[in-house]
């Protein structure tokens, strides 16, 4: 068998400077995120189950689909509490694979891990950087200063940043990090085929079974905490009916709720009901202990949605498996890291925001009004077969096609062997 040899660019790799050398493709990894699969257990805990998958089993997708992408010899997770062995480690390593998430945010202090980083010397692989934010128009943020230099570090030292889109480039630029490239996320590519997702699309009067999700615990950093609340109050009135489930990724008591419903109390949901106040208390918790889901295998969560006909709600990763099940979904975007992948990939989608989308309202120009002149529909209404009705992936299609072609180039150019065809 042929070996591959692969150019590859580098910054500031000892010794300092720009240059550029052959390689073999790089095969062993240190990974430092989520792993690509986690086993709950009979003990496990909403907390427990945060701990095993880096804080959301959306990000276990993105692992688990980055490494779907990479030919490697062995994987090496790169504990985050190390002090010594990095001579050991950069021997025995060629590669820092980042499945990244919103890091660049204004509350997460990445210091620890940047000093780590910055011992062992080595190339990094980053896929899927984002900027998490409430307002796109504002390109800064405020950076703990531990972030600031993980980031920096991940720029001198790979080929490209892979990042989710414009404004997360917007907000390298301002830091001066132009050394990117706009690939969306990994799970976007999990199939390794340039075969966009071959979709399900039941006739909407036949629509049944409905998926939805919530993100209530990140409500803080969505364009508007209360309409967000309600926008998710009004996606759940509208599921219950419909033969529906809610599957959870990252709400600690929800998560505990699908794992074992007899040990949660009703006062332990006190979070869930304040949330959905506008829903009688009895109503929200018996539609939560019947319909609560939670998967942090890939192959089984997949699996699992392949029997629905539509997920519907505010995690962008939950409609991206869902569209790798063949099921339609749309999201509904409430900030700016879930917006920017939305538009980038022409996935279906409504903001939370949007003074039209969920209206009471039948008149357009009546809603748009009243709108603009302060008067904000606190209590939104979600008609989900006509969402569904609205859904077109020909967009989706044309924008897989596009972006398929740069990742695959993205990944060769970090000098990594990878499996798309």
């Amino acid at each position: 068998m042929t070996t591959k040899f692969h150019l590859v660019t580098l910054t500031s790799l000892p010794p300092p400077g720009r240059f550029l050398f052959l390689v073999q493709p790089r095969k062993r990894f240190l990974l430092s995120g989520a792993p690509s699969a986690a086993q709950i257990g009979a003990a496990d805990t909403g907390k427990t189950v945060r701990n095993k998958t880096g804080g959301n089993t959306g990000n276990v997708l993105i692992t688990h689909s980055l490494l779907a992408a990479l030919q490697y010899d062995t994987v090496s997770p790169l504990r985050g509490n190390i002090q010594s062995g990095f001579e050991e480690l950069r021997e025995q390593h060629d590669l820092i694979v980042f499945p990244a998430s919103n890091f660049l945010n204004r509350s997460c202090d990445f210091g620890a891990l940047a000093k780590i980083v910055e011992q062992l010397q080595l190339p990094c692989l980053v896929g899927g950087l984002g900027a998490q934010s409430n307002d796109e128009r504002n390109p800064r943020i405020p950076l703990k200063p531990g972030t600031r230099r993980l980031i920096d570090l991940m720029a001198e030292r790979s080929h490209k940043l892979g990042v989710r889109g414009e404004y997360t480039a917007a907000v390298l630029a301002e830091m001066g990090i132009h050394n990117v490239e706009i690939i969306g996320c990994p799970s976007f590519y999990a199939s390794c085929s340039p075969e966009f997702f071959a979709l399900r699309k039941v006739p909407d009067e036949q629509l049944r079974r409905i998926a939805i999700n919530g993100s209530r615990t990140v409500a803080g950093l969505s364009f508007d905490r209360k309409r967000m609340a309600a926008v998710e109050t009004a996606l759940v009135k509208a599921a219950m009916n419909y033969d529906s489930i809610f599957i959870a990724q990252a709400e600690p008591e929800e998560i505990t709720l699908a794992l074992d419903p007899a040990s949660v109390s009703d006062s332990d949901l006190a979070g869930l009901t304040n949330y959905y106040a506008d829903i009688p208390a009895s109503e929200i918790i018996s539609f939560f202990r019947r319909n609560i889901r939670v998967h942090a295998d890939i192959d089984q969560w997949r699996a699992s949605l392949k029997t629905f006909d539509f997920v519907i709600g505010t995690r962008f990763h939950g409609a991206l498996i869902a569209l790798q099940a063949g099921v339609p979904a749309m999201l509904l975007a409430h900030d700016t890291r879930t917006l920017e992948m939305a538009r980038l990939f022409a996935l279906p989608h409504r903001r939370i925001d949007d003074p039209v989308a969920f209206s009471r309202k039948r008149n357009r120009w009546s809603a748009l009004r009243d709108r603009f002149s302060g008067k904000k529909d606190d209590k939104p209404m979600i008609d989900i077969r006509a969402l569904y009705r609205e859904t077109d992936f020909a967009p989706t299609a044309e924008a897989y096609a596009r972006l398929y072609p740069k990742y695959k180039a993205f990944l060769e150019g970090a000098g990594v062997a990878h499996n798309l065809a």
